[in-house]
């Protein structure tokens, strides 16, 4: 991420919280959110990515079926489903990639949301690998 949009990122966060007294960008430790804060913008990404895939599938009258709109989101494309479960109590990320499902959490100490065997995930990444697996399995079945 660019430093310009970290900034800005910064800047907003301290103006939607009333954050008036925070040191200056440069001065700070992280610009990383707090865990809540990382679960649900990591939950945005996965809902854009499925947003996206739901949209393109039904502009080509494929198979595609979804729901964007909550806390579990998910996309039917044929037989194969992917889905999102942001459970906020627990700060947990459940994905569902066919029959197969990952848990991802916060780890306050790594400032990163990881995986049940705490390997670091990047969210977009790691949506958009799910997607392709949902899509792989959709074209097998052709």
């Amino acid at each position: 991420m660019a430093l310009m949009e970290d900034e800005w990122r910064a800047r907003l966060a301290a103006e939607l919280l009333g954050e008036d007294d925070a040191p200056p960008v440069s001065q700070r430790m992280t610009l990383a959110p707090d865990g809540a804060t990382a679960m649900e913008i990591a939950f945005g990404q996965a809902r854009s990515e499925l947003t996206y895939v739901l949209e393109l599938g039904r502009a080509h009258q494929l198979p595609v079926v979804g729901a964007i709109v909550g806390d579990e989101i998910w996309i039917r494309l044929g037989d194969s489903k992917l889905s999102f479960r942001l459970d906020r109590q627990a700060t947990v990320i459940h994905a569902t990639i066919g029959d197969a499902e990952s848990t991802l959490t916060w780890d306050a100490k790594g400032r990163a949301i990881v995986t049940s065997g705490g390997k670091a995930v990047d969210m977009q990444s790691f949506v958009q690998g799910a997607i392709d697996a949902t899509v792989r399995a959709f074209k097998a079945k052709d």
